[in-house]
C-alpha cells in the first residue's frame, strides 16, 4: 500500500508538471518509459572518442537500443542524466542514431515552464523520434530553476539559467562527437522560457565566451511561442509578469541584460531564427518584434522566418506538445524545413 502512494503521488506530480510545461502527453507514461530504458551515465561509462567504439558499446551497453537498419551499427539509443555541472539540475539527455561513420547534425532542446518549473524528460515521447528520424542527434538539457518556494538568496536568477545553458551547450560541443554527432552543426530548439534561452543564449556572447563557444557555433534557433524576448517591457500578462519577476527581480539593468531582442547590434550577425507564435496580439506583436530586429541585425541573413500560427486548438500547449508528431501538419513540417535549411 505504501508503495502504491508513492507511485500515485509520483504520478500527480508528474502530471501537474506536464500542464504547466504544456506538455499534451500523458506524463506518467513518459515517466514509465524513462525509467524503462534510462542509461545513466557517468565519465567513466560514456562513450570514447572514435564511431566503432561507440556502436561497440552500444551493443553492449543493451538498454534502449533498437535496431534501425539492417547494419549491425546502427542503433537507437538514449543516454540519460548526463552531468554538465555539479547542481543536480544541471544535467542532460542524448538521444541519437549512431552509425559507424558519419557524424550528424545535433538538435538541442530547451524546456519551458516559466524558468520554475519542467524537466528535461517531459514530452519526450515524440520530439527524439522525429529528429533522429530526420537524421539528427537530440539533446534534452536542464537548467537550474527558480524555484518560488527558495528565498531570494538561494534562488537560481539570472544569470544562473542562461550560464547553465551555456555550459549545457559548451559540453555538447565538446562531447558530441563521442555520441555519433557532429560539433559544427548544432541547432537549439526552445518553448515558452526555453525559447527565451535559446534566443538569449545565441545572442548574447558574453554566456556562450564564458563556456568556450561563440555565437558562430549556433547554426540556428527555432524559438516556439514565447511572450519573452524584452523583458523591460512590463507584460500585460499578470501570470507572465509575476513569473519574469521569480527569475529576474526588477533591475532595470538585469532585465535588459535578460532580454534577447536588446542584445542584438545591428550590422554584427546573428544565427538564422523562426519565430513561431500564437495567442493574443499582443503575444503575437511581441514575438514579431523580435523578428523584426533580428532581421535589421543582418539584413542579408538567410532563412530567418516568422510563422503566425492561428490553426484551431493550437494554444500555447499544443505549440509544444505538436512538434514531432506523427502526422501532424502544422508546426512540424515548418520546423523541420527551418532545420534542414541551417543544419
Amino acid at each position: 500500500m505504501h508503495l502504491v502512494r508513492k507511485l500515485a503521488a509520483s504520478a500527480s506530480r508528474l502530471a501537474l508538471a506536464g500542464v504547466l510545461t504544456g506538455c499534451a502527453q500523458n506524463p506518467m507514461f513518459a515517466a514509465l518509459e524513462t525509467e524503462a530504458t534510462a542509461t545513466s551515465m557517468n565519465a567513466e561509462a560514456l562513450p570514447r572518442e572514435g564511431s566503432e567504439e561507440i556502436g561497440s558499446q552500444i551493443q553492449s551497453l543493451g538498454g534502449a537500443a533498437t535496431t534501425q537498419s539492417s547494419s549491425a551499427l546502427t542503433r537507437r539509443r538514449a543516454w540519460k542524466d548526463i552531468a554538465y555541472g555539479s547542481h543536480r539540475e544541471q544535467g542532460l539527455d542524448i538521444y541519437g542514431t549512431v552509425t559507424a561513420s558519419t557524424r550528424r547534425p545535433v538538435l538541442v532542446y530547451i524546456h519551458g515552464g516559466a524558468w520554475k518549473i519542467g524537466d528535461k524528460a517531459h514530452g519526450m515521447s515524440d520530439k527524439p523520434r522525429w529528429a533522429n528520424d530526420q537524421g539528427w542527434i537530440f539533446v534534452s538539457l536542464n537548467y537550474r530553476l527558480a524555484h518560488p518556494w527558495l528565498p531570494v538568496t538561494r534562488r537560481p536568477m539570472h544569470p544562473a539559467q542562461i550560464r547553465d545553458v551555456a555550459a549545457g551547450l559548451g559540453w555538447v560541443y565538446r562531447n558530441i562527437a563521442r555520441f555519433g554527432g557532429d560539433p559544427g552543426r548544432i541547432a537549439l530548439m526552445g518553448h515558452s522560457a526555453g525559447a527565451h534561452l535559446a534566443t538569449l543564449a545565441a545572442t548574447h556572447p558574453l554566456y556562450l565566451r564564458e563556456a568556450g563557444l561563440s555565437p558562430a557555433n549556433i547554426r540556428g534557433v527555432v524559438a516556439n511561442d514565447s511572450a519573452s524576448y524584452d523583458l523591460t517591457v512590463r507584460s500585460d500578462m499578470p501570470w507572465l509578469a509575476d513569473a519574469i519577476t521569480n527569475a529576474f527581480g526588477r533591475d532595470p539593468n538585469i532585465l535588459r541584460d535578460a532580454s534577447p531582442k536588446l542584445q542584438l547590434v545591428s550590422g554584427t550577425g546573428v544565427a538564422p531564427m523562426l519565430v513561431l507564435v500564437q495567442g493574443e496580439a499582443t503575444r503575437v506583436g511581441h514575438a514579431r518584434s523580435f523578428h523584426e530586429a533580428t532581421v535589421a541585425c543582418d539584413p542579408g541573413l538567410q532563412g530567418d522566418r516568422f510563422q503566425l500560427v492561428t490553426s484551431r486548438g493550437y494554444d500555447h500547449a499544443r505549440m509544444n506538445s505538436a512538434v514531432g508528431q506523427r502526422g501532424e501538419r502544422t508546426v512540424t513540417p515548418i520546423i523541420e524545413t527551418f532545420l534542414k535549411s541551417t543544419l
